[in-house]
């Protein structure tokens, strides 16, 4: 399904993806969506996804334990309700950098920065277990 190859054994891991434009050409390829909103109609469409591509990928993904984190830097427009599906549904974040510009905006590049840097320390836990202990009285729960 996917292009690039995926382990055999659910080893885990994280794939840390950075876009700066829109991905036009191959599998999972999307169109310029950006539009003028007149109505709200206008705008609904725009919020769902164009393809059904990157959802079957983050489930590929979430099935050998791993996940996807997304950084766009873009100063463009970025299909983010069709390709933020694998961060969705994989378990990983959306890191959103709009107009980014290294020399014109410096602002911005401080923050993609600081936000690496945060990512790539931060500690993360992979296959956790929750236990849940109550007494005889509740029967069942519903956890979503």
């Amino acid at each position: 399904m996917c292009d690039f190859p995926l382990p055999q054994a659910p080893i885990g891991g994280r794939i840390t993806l950075f876009q700066s434009c829109l991905s036009t050409i191959g599998p999972g390829s999307v169109t310029n969506r950006e539009i003028t909103v007149k109505t709200v109609k206008d705008f609904q469409p725009v919020l769902n996804p164009s393809t059904d591509f990157y959802k079957k990928m983050a489930l590929e993904c979430s099935q050998q334990y791993i996940a996807v984190d997304l950084f766009f830097i873009n100063n463009q427009y970025v299909d983010i309700a069709s390709i933020g599906c694998v961060s969705k549904f994989s378990g990983g974040n959306v890191y959103q950098f709009p107009n980014f510009h290294a020399t014109e905006n410096p602002t911005q590049c401080f923050l993609l920065e600081q936000a690496f840097q945060r990512y790539v320390t931060r500690k993360i836990g992979f296959e956790a277990v929750m236990r849940v202990r109550c007494s005889r009285l509740v029967v069942s729960f519903k956890l979503s």
